[in-house]
Order: C-alpha cells, then structure tokens, then sequence
C-alpha cells in the first residue's frame, strides 16, 4: 500500500506561502532598488556629464565659427584698405573693437601683394605676449608694421594705450615677409583659409583665418593663440576629474585642461671665443630665419605649434655658444621649406642628409648626428631587411626625402610612393597600400609609440641598403654664407660629448621622457573615427573603465575634442546612496513581516468554496458553476476568473471542433507554399518601396522633380510591379536557396563520406587483426601502427567536416589538404548501378567496370556534371547579358569542398541569379494593358546597377528609372535587415545603411534616392514597424549620407 503523502492546512499553506512571497518580494525588491537607484544615478550623472562636456564643445566649436565669421566681415562689410590701398585710418580702431569684443582673438593684421604688412596684436589676448613684444603694463595694443623704405624694408613696433594713442615706438629692420607664410598663401577670396596650428611671427603658437580682400591684392589674417583654446578648457565647469582635449585626427594635443610636462633646461655649454670677424659676421647677419618641420618626430617636429625635437635643441646649443639668434618657421611641409630656402627666405635648413641633390642647393655642415636607417612593414607579415627585398614591391617614404634617388638609383624596380608625412606613410602600410615604409630607426619607434600604431613591426639591422652617410643629418645654409658655415662648424665640433648625450637621452633613448614632452593623447581610442559622433562611450585602460564624448569641430573635422572621466569619480557616490535606500527597505520588509499570518483568515474561507466550485470544472458540467461571494477583491477576481474560464472552456471546446477542419483545410494550402523565405521579402518590399515612392513624389529636389505617383494608375503600375519583382524565384530550387554547406544538395552528401571513412576505418582493423595474426610477435608495434592510422583517420574526417561548413575565404593549403585526402583509395564491392530511378539509369548507363573497384575517397565523376535543361540562349529582344556556365550544376566531390567562399559553386550562383531572367520571361509573356506597360520593367531592374556592372541586362544609369532606382533600394534594405533567412543573420541598422553607404560609393545603388531614404524619415518609419528593437541602433542618420550623389 503506498504511503500517503503528507499534507498540511489550507492557513498554514497561505500564511507560510504569504510569508515566503514577501520575504521574496522584499529580497526582490531591495536588489532591483539598489539596481536602479545604481542606474539612475548613474544616468544622471551620465546626462551632466554630456552636458558639460558638450557646452566645452560648443564653446571650442563657437571660438572656430567665430572667428571665420569675424574674417568674411571684416573684409565683405567694411573698407579696411583704401583705392589706393593704404590702410585706412578707421581700421586701427575697427581691429581694435573686435579684438576687445573678442578676447580669445590674439590679432588682427594685413598683408599685402607687395610685402607691406599692418597688425594690431591684443596684448591681453596671451599672458606670453608682453613678454615677447617686450611691453610695459600701461601698454594696451601693439600696432606691427612694415614697409619699404627706400633700399630697405622697416618693421615698425608702436605701443597703444587702450585709447589708442600712441606711448612709444621703436624701428628694426623687417626680416619678416608675410608672402611667405602659410596664411597668406593659402588665402582665397571665397572661403576663409584656416592653417594648421604653427608658429607665429612673434613665437606664439596658435591658428591663423585668413581671407583675401576685395580687389585681389591683400590678404586679412586672424589670429586665435593655442593659449585661448586652453583657457576656454581649463575655465570650464567640468566635473571633478574632467580631462579635456583638444586634438588633432594624428592624436597631436592642441589644447588641455590637464598641466603640460615642461621640458627641462638645456645642458651647459661654454660659449666660444669669436674673432673680430665672427663678432662682426654674427652681428651683420641678425636673427637667422630656420626651417621647423611640423611632423617628423623627434629629430625636428612642433608641438602645438612649438618647435621641439632632437635637432632643436641643438640649435639652441649653437646659439648660447656662438651668439647667432635663431627664428623658426614652421607651418610649411619639407616640400614648402626647400621651396622656402631655394627663394632666399629661410637661411638655415635642417635637417638635410648629405645626398646629391642637396649638396647642389647648398652647402652642408658638419653631421649633427648619426642615425640608421630602418624598415618598418605589417606585424602579421615577414619582416623586411633590407631594401632588396622589396624589388617589385612598394616602398612609402616622406614627400621629396632626399634619399628619394639614392633608392631609385640602386633599386629600380622598387616602386615609391610618396606621403606628405612619416606618419602618413606608415599608415598607408597599415591599410595595406605599401608593403613597407623607410625612415630612420628612431623616427619610426617615436611614431609607432606614441601614435598607437602596433600593427607595425621596425626591422633593425646593420644597414638597409643604403650608404652609412646618408644616415647622416647636417645643417644646409647658402652657397654665399661661407663664414657662416665655418662658423658653424665649429660650434658644432665644440658641443661637449656629454650635452649630446643628454639630449639623446632626452629625445632619442628614454621613452618615457619622451611621452612628457610630446602632447599625444593619451586614450587610443579615441582615435577611433567611430568614436567622434557626438555620444557619450565607454572603454577600458588600464583595467579602469571611463566614460568619454567626442566630437569634431571645426568645418572640416581638422580638430576634435574629447572628455574623460573614470567611472569611479561618477559612480561612487551613487553607489553608497543606493545602499543605503536598499539598507532603510530591508529593515522595513522585515517590521512588516509579522502582520503576514492576519491576512490567512479572509482568504482560507472563500479558497474553500472555490474548491467545490473546481469539481464542476472537473467534471465539465460547466453550466453548474457559480459565483463564490467575497469581499476580497483579488478573491473575488479569482472567482469571477473560474467562472469566466469555466464558460471560456465550454465555448472552446465548440470552437476547437470547427478550428480542426478548418485547419485541416489550413494545411492543405500551405502545402503549396513553395518556400518561406520569400513570401516576407515579397510582401515587404512593396510596403518600403511605396513608402519611398511617396517620399519621392512629394519631393521637389533633383531628379524627383517631375516625378510623381499622385495619378492612380501609376500608382498601381508601381506597386504591381513591387509585388512581382521577385515573382521568377518560384522557379529557383529549394536546396540552392537553403544550401549551408558545401556537399549539400536535396541532402547532405557528407553523410556519404563519412561512410567511406567507416570503410577505411574498418580495412585499418581488418588489417590490424590480420597482421597480428601472421606475425604476432609484432603485435604492439602493428597495433601502435594501427591507432596511428585510426586517428588520421579522424582528423582527415574532421577537416573534410569543417571545409563542408564553408568559410570567408579557404586557402589554397588547404584546398590541397582536400585533394591529398581525396586521393584516398578505397574498394567498393557493390555496384553503383543499382537502385537508381530509370531517369538514372539512363543517364548513367550501365556500368563497365568490374568488381570489385578501386576508387578515390573523394570524386569528381562524369555524372557528378549536369547538363543544363534548357537552352541558355537568351531571346536578343531581352537583352538579358549574363553569361551561364558550362554546366547547370556540379556535384564534384572535390569540386564542391574547395568552394573557397562560402558553400555556393559558381553553377549555385548563377542559379539563384537566374531568378531575375526567369522573371523577366514570365513577365514578358503576359499581356499587359498599356496602363502596366512599364511592370516588366520596373520589376526587373532591381539587381541592376548604376555603373553599369549588374545583372541581367548590364543597364547603366541613363536606362534606369526613377521607380527602378527605389526598389533597387528598397530590395537591398529589406534583404539587409531580414530576419527570416535562413542563411544569415539580420543586420542592424547601422550595419545597414553603412554598406548601401559604400554601395553608393561604388556605383551600385541611387546615391539621390538613398538620401531621400534618409532624410525622408521613410528608413526610421520603416525600421520601427518592421524590425525588431535591437536592430534599431542608430537615429542620426546623416553620417550616413552620401558625400556624392553619385551617378543621374
């Protein structure tokens, strides 16, 4: 007899349940509290972060507009020049109005065709600027002037009170030519001209607006200091903790509220003894105008605008020895600075290596410093050793570098391709448009490190190739400047050994003195375009996680501005609040606890007579079951529910009889339903296609001009020839469509294969047994043989396997791996004859080997070749252009498994791609009125393109319509972002409209038509009825839009 179950009292069962579900519920209640006090803090602190981080943003951005707005004023609303092109008396005081509105403006100034110049600087614009200008406190404004004074230019400095009178004056001679500097080159009269931040005249860094004035012949220039850009940041009302950056696309810092690494004194040197005629010539020459590169760290490079670098400081040696004064130009490229020397308007330029070319522009110095050269090339690829290796290949080195002829003269056959930069050029060996990049060793460390280039590898040995001296960098001056040569030279040969080890130690051989000198942001990624949108991110260094927002300023993105904070300083006090509301909860669920057991007694009465009211449900007498009375709201509910769901089952169980026949009915018909993968794309491609003809006729813009779908027939012409735009895949097979893997056709035929493997695998045991018993004496070493052979066996299948699943991409090792394992013998015993259909057996005839017969482990058969079952000749009135392959389909074994990409054999492609051509034919061949004249068309043209490369006809841009652009976009976006296929998974939506951004790009899709897409709303209406959330992960979409239109 079985034992009975124990059971307990109805109160015990609610009171213990009551008392289970609120301690449940509490525990429940104090986690999610403590969650979403944590989140909600979190977001808030979040949402001030952005907001802070985006009004630093706007303010830097403000600064950028401002002073382009100030620029096209100035020179479009007021006369600062008169008819004969003397300044006008008023622009003083104008200049000096903007400035003072404008205090983050450093000057204002023009330049003109004949090399005169007039600037008013705001001495309160740069706390450096007294200093340099040399400027008493009672001094407001500083007028810069230059003119031509009979054989000699003068450069006149007059201090201004801020009433504009003039306090003082002093004259020098004017060194200075605004004709060469990178503003006023670069000024257009129709856009305003922005440099990259550089030195100014007076040895402030910052970036100059300039503008061409009307009338063609002088320039105005507007000068925003690097000091304004870091006031504005430091000022700002950032959280504690804000880091703020103000960077270039390089990573280079402009600007920061974080305190900047300053560079240490210079080593000692001892000044040298001059002779009467070096005293005279130092004095004669005056400030000496020398070359700046901007970017080639760390031998001569800038940092925010500053020159810096190996071969700097040495400069700055050679002047405390020798008394010549030094002023750097800079803002130029190395092309812009030999074209500079080569005029006469830069006397020294540096660094130059001893190679021909440069020893006919000048004369040399002794070297300043010996480097190697080295070769750098992509980390997943063998290093490069030396230039001969690199015979056929491509080299990238800095534009018109002097070691340019040496290279080619030696190694012809390497192809150079220039970059305006190092950096530049490694790269382009990054994206792969070189195979390597030549540079001195140490340049390419310093940009390796500090630009986060660490798909990169520098390849070091005794010598590249090249002679050791053109590692050599010297100091080039004028052919006519021998004195100052001699000069140099000796200083030079003079510099102690110890102040050269200085400052390699300082620039060239201590890393980590090297990143507290050099401004580079420090957070790669940041550096990651995808990272300046606008939206507040996340990433992990240094196992802290920081929240970050970027976003690019400027017109053309030149500079970027980043904030960061770690997730500690935000979350913190967030965390220690919600633990303490999670703490006052909990001892509040648990006072209340107690007062569960006096909520046993309204419920336990009522539960009773629902029990009896449950018997009738039992016994399906539903008609005998009543209302239970009580004045428990939830009680009563749950009565009124029994009897509802006892009336409910009743009408149920009428309806479950009439739903049978007619899902029996149901069935019946989905029998005929071919496939479902294509009634969704089918009926959805309509729906976004006239959604985006409706977006097109209510346009006024461009080709939608005279478009429109307002008259009803047309209309209707649109939206039939939508519906049956895919109508020919009706006849496309199943198991090509559905195909995911290789040796699969209306099965998998990799069954088969592992069959013969069981095969092989048996013959190995069989062997085994019969060696073991003709010589049992060798019983271990055949067994051993024998388990060798067992596991190859399983590695073979196992490859076989994995090659069956298809791939990116299949190398061609192991295409031969397949064709070594097909090599493979085994015997088949049975004929291959029998069983077939009669179709067959025509097909195949009978069979004319004996048995039994040798065969390979994979094959590629005769029979494994189909013929094609119609004619592939194409009615010429059609103009269907795609050429089919020889055969309608081959099942090679071999053939199949070395599909390279994917699971499809270009027969499977052809097939799926035939459906077009099948929908061109069944629509051809019916009658249309004239009002669906145009449905063959427009339900054909979709997989056409603008370049004229698809398919089947090969239209080009001019023979496509506007309708067969829309569906061509509708058709692409729905089959992206569908989530029914069986041979891939949805793309979201960034995904998406990313690769119909790059289908633009190359001529694929309508560039017009997918920006009315865009802009229409027609994506985001579509998207939020028609794809799941998670793949809505965008709703700016005008990063998406196309920078062209592209094709009309």
């Amino acid at each position: 007899m079985a034992r009975k179950q124990w059971t307990y009292s109805i109160r015990l069962g609610v009171v213990s349940i009551f008392v289970f579900a609120t301690v449940l519920t509490a525990c429940v209640a104090i986690g999610l509290q403590y969650y979403f006090n944590y989140q909600q803090a979190l977001e808030t602190a979040k949402a001030q972060y952005q907001a802070t981080a985006e009004q630093a943003a706007s303010e830097l951005e403000k600064l950028d507009l401002r002073a382009s707005d100030v620029a096209r004023t100035l020179t479009r609303q007021l006369p600062l020049i008169t008819d004969t092109g003397q300044i006008n008396r008023n622009t003083a005081r104008w200049f000096a109005d903007v400035l003072a509105l404008n205090p983050a403006f450093y000057a204002l100034y023009i330049g003109h065709d004949n090399g005169d110049f007039f600037e008013l600087i705001n001495l309160e614009a740069d706390p450096q600027a007294r200093e340099r200008l040399k400027a008493h406190a009672d001094e407001r404004w500083v007028i810069m002037s230059i003119r031509q004074r009979q054989d000699a230019r003068q450069q006149s400095y007059r201090y201004l009170n801020d009433k504009l009178v003039t306090l003082r004056q002093r004259d020098v001679f004017a060194a200075y030519d605004p004709r060469t500097r990178p503003w006023y080159r670069g000024a257009n009269s129709k856009r305003v001209f922005k440099t990259p931040v550089y030195l100014f005249n007076n040895n402030l860094s910052g970036k100059t607006y300039s503008l061409r004035l009307p009338g063609g012949d002088a320039v105005l220039g507007l000068d925003v200091a690097l000091s304004s850009f870091t006031r504005t940041l430091v000022n700002m009302p950032v959280a504690n903790g804000t880091e703020l950056y103000l960077y270039d696309n390089n990573g280079a810092l402009l600007a920061s509220n974080q305190p900047r690494h300053q560079a240490g004194p210079l080593p000692s040197v001892t000044p040298l003894t001059l002779s009467d005629d070096e005293q005279a010539l130092v004095s004669k020459l005056g400030p000496l105008r020398v070359s700046n590169e901007l970017d080639w760290p760390p031998l001569d490079f800038a940092i925010a605008g500053q020159p810096s670098g190996y071969t700097i400081d040495t400069l700055k040696l050679i002047s405390q020895m020798t008394g010549l004064q030094f002023r750097f130009i800079n803002g130029e490229n190395w092309t812009g600075l030999m074209a500079l020397f080569q005029q006469g308007k830069i006397d020294l330029l540096q660094p130059v290596l001893p190679s021909r070319d440069n020893r006919q522009r000048g004369q040399l110095t002794e070297p300043l410093i010996q480097l190697p050269f080295a070769l750098a090339s992509r980390a997943d690829q063998d290093p490069y050793t030396s230039l001969s290796q690199l015979q056929g290949k491509t080299l990238a080195v800095g534009e018109n570098w002097s070691i340019i002829p040496a290279i080619r003269d030696s190694y012809p056959t390497i192809k150079l391709r220039e970059y305006a930069s190092t950096l530049d050029a490694m790269k382009a060996v990054v994206r792969g448009d070189a195979d390597a990049v030549v540079d001195n060793t140490i340049v390419l460390q310093y940009c390796r490190h500090q630009f986060f280039l660490q798909a990169l590898q520098i390849s070091q040995s005794d010598t590249i190739g090249l002679p050791d001296s053109q590692g050599s960098l010297s100091l080039m001056v004028h052919d006519d400047q021998p004195a100052l040569l001699a000069l140099l030279n000796r200083a030079i040969a003079r510099i102690p050994a110890d102040a050269r080890q200085q400052l390699a130690q300082k620039w060239l051989l201590d890393p980590q003195s090297l990143n507290r000198l050099t401004a580079t942001l420090p957070y790669p990624p940041l550096l990651n375009p995808d990272t300046r949108e606008g939206n507040l991110g996340q990433f992990n260094q240094d196992d802290v996680q920081h929240f970050f927002y970027t976003r690019s300023l400027g017109e053309r993105g030149a500079m970027n501005f980043a904030a960061v904070i770690s997730q500690p300083m935000i979350t913190g006090a967030a965390a220690d609040n919600a633990l303490l509301a999670a703490g006052i909860t909990a001892l509040c669920m648990i006072i209340l606890l107690p007062f569960a057991w006096l909520f046993a007694n309204p419920i336990v009465r009522p539960i009773k007579q629902l029990e009896a009211q449950s018997h009738h449900v039992r016994e399906r007498r539903y008609d005998r079951v009543s209302r239970v009375p009580t004045r428990i709201t939830e009680t009563e509910k749950l009565a009124d529910s029994l009897y509802q769901m006892a009336q409910a089952i009743g009408q149920h169980e009428k309806q479950l009889e009439a739903l049978m026949e007619a899902f029996i009915e149901l069935i019946a018909e989905a029998i005929d339903g071919k496939s479902p993968y294509t009634g969704t794309h089918c009926a959805r491609v309509p729906i976004l296609g006239m959604m985006l003809g409706d977006a097109a006729s209510l346009s006024s813009d461009g080709p939608f001009r005279d478009f429109s779908l307002d008259d009803d027939k047309k209309r209707r012409e649109f939206r039939i020839a939508a519906w049956l735009h895919d109508c020919g895949k009706i006849t496309t097979p199943e198991h090509i469509v559905d195909k995911g893997a290789k040796l699969e056709t209306i099965y998998n035929r990799i069954h088969e294969i592992r069959t013969r493997f069981e095969v092989l695998w048996r013959d190995a045991q069989i062997d085994y047994l019969t060696a073991c018993q003709a010589n049992p004496h060798q019983q271990d070493e055949l067994r051993q043989r024998w388990q060798q052979r067992q596991q190859q066996l399983q590695e073979d299948f196992a490859f076989i396997a994995a090659a069956n699943q298809g791939s990116e991409t299949m190398s061609e090792a192991d295409k031969n791996r397949v064709r070594e394992i097909g090599a493979h013998t085994w015997q088949r015993h049975f004929d291959d004859r029998l069983g077939l259909s009669p179709l067959q057996s025509r097909q195949l005839g009978p069979s004319t080997t004996e048995l039994p017969v040798t065969e390979t482990l994979l094959q590629d058969k005769p029979e494994h070749l189909l013929a094609h079952e119609h004619t592939t000749e194409y009615d010429p009135r059609l103009g269907i252009r795609m050429q089919a392959p020889e055969w309608r389909a081959n099942l090679g074994e071999v053939y199949n498994l070395t599909i390279e990409r994917g699971t499809l054999t270009p027969e499977d492609r052809f097939k799926i791609n035939e459906h077009i051509i099948n929908t061109i034919r069944m629509l051809d061949s019916l009658p249309f009125p004239e009002d669906l004249a145009k449905v063959p068309q427009y339900a054909s043209t979709h997989h056409e393109r603008l370049d004229g490369k698809g398919y089947p006809r090969q239209l080009t841009a001019e023979q496509l319509e506007i309708p067969d652009r829309i569906l061509a976009v509708a058709d692409v976006f729905e089959a992206l972002t569908a989530a029914d296929r069986p041979y891939k998974d949805a793309k979201t939506l960034s995904e998406s409209l990313a690769i119909m951004k790059a289908m633009v790009a190359d001529g694929h899709i309508d560039g017009q038509v997918f920006a009315l897409f865009l802009r229409s709303g027609v994506c985001l209406r579509y998207a939020q009825h028609y794809l799941s959330e998670s793949q809505i992960d965008v709703q700016d979409l005008d990063a998406y839009l196309p920078s062209s239109p592209g094709y009309s």
